[in-house]
């Protein structure tokens, strides 16, 4: 749906005041609340979106049951998170997915519609990026709280993004954006056995991105 802005991201649960005092529980739900730790803190949430059409020996008779992010609707996650659409049918991407440092952001088109045995190429079987679309895996940085007042912390390189259709095409249309750049910040770093600190811009390398598709690409 268009209006979908979801962010996918871990969360704990934390004892309440006074928890430990209460002589029983019916459930952890009386004793504790919902929480999002710092991001240094959270481990990365993935993702995985599947659809299926079922085969056929009709191609006539086919209908498909496509995988959509419409225009408008986000996925954001944490950093080192990892993001799969896949598909046998057809995948339209117009929104944005945004997964820092992904460990791989992957759309596929697997498996086959028609029997195995037919050869048949479906025109209107693709991957398409709309206009709209975003798929970002750029590096981010992570900073890390301190008590001396120090910009401590990580630059994350680009992350990995893989868009394949085993069967069909991918047409990334203009306006489409598919982004995994390195970052760069100033972190403060200490010389080797000196115990002090220093201000240096860190920059990080940018990840890959891999296109493919077995009946051509624009």
């Amino acid at each position: 749906a268009p209006d979908v802005d979801t962010t996918v991201r871990q969360l704990n649960l934390e004892f309440s005041p006074g928890s430990f005092d209460q002589p029983s529980a019916g459930s952890l739900a009386g004793l504790t609340s919902v929480i999002a730790l710092p991001q240094y803190m959270r481990q990365p949430e993935s993702l995985s979106l599947s659809s299926n059409t079922l085969t056929t020996e009709q191609p006539g008779s086919l209908s498909y049951s496509d995988l959509t992010i419409d225009q408008g609707a986000s996925l954001t996650f944490d950093p080192l998170a990892g993001v799969s659409l896949t598909t046998n049918s057809r995948i339209f991407m117009n929104g944005s997915i945004t997964a820092p440092a992904a460990t791989l952001i992957t759309l596929g088109i697997t498996g086959d519609i028609l029997d195995a045995s037919d050869q048949t190429v479906l025109g209107d079987q693709a991957i398409w990026l709309g206009p709209k679309s975003t798929l970002d895996a750029s590096g981010t940085v992570v900073l890390t709280p301190n008590n001396l007042g120090l910009q401590l912390g990580s630059v994350l390189p680009g992350g990995k993004i893989s868009i394949s259709a085993d069967r069909g095409y991918l047409l990334a249309l203009p306006g489409s954006s598919i982004l995994a750049a390195g970052a760069s910040a100033v972190i403060d770093e200490s010389s080797p056995g000196s115990g002090t600190y220093h201000p240096a811009t860190v920059a990080s390398t940018g990840g890959w991105i891999q296109l493919s598709a077995s009946e051509g690409m624009q």
